[in-house]
């Protein structure tokens, strides 16, 4: 196996290894607290902050994975991960404003 494979096998695992960690970040928010984000948390931080929704959306999903933007391991959550869960994020906005203020 040449030095180059076995780069691009450590990148791999090193992706798998942070997919499987993101996953589970994500199930235990989905499972223990899916209520965490209410409507008015969301409206503050948009006013006060002056970010869109979606912005908001990801500043409290930092927070409630515990992840630390002066960690460097969890700065890669942050830049690649949250952003990209745009699926979540939607059906996050979608229960929560056709819902009842809170997401369940």
């Amino acid at each position: 196996m040449t030095i180059q494979e076995k780069l691009k096998i450590e990148r791999l695992l090193d992706t798998y290894r942070r997919n499987f960690a993101f996953s589970h970040m994500q199930n235990k928010y989905l499972t223990l607290c899916p209520e965490a984000i209410r409507r008015d948390m969301i409206d503050e931080l948009m006013r006060d902050a002056g970010i869109d929704k979606r912005g908001a959306l990801e500043a409290y999903l930092t927070g409630i994975f515990g992840l630390d933007y002066d960690n460097a391991d969890d700065r890669v959550f942050i830049r690649d991960y949250i952003p990209a869960t745009n699926n979540l994020n939607e059906t996050i906005t979608i229960y929560y404003y056709l819902g009842n203020g809170t997401i369940n």
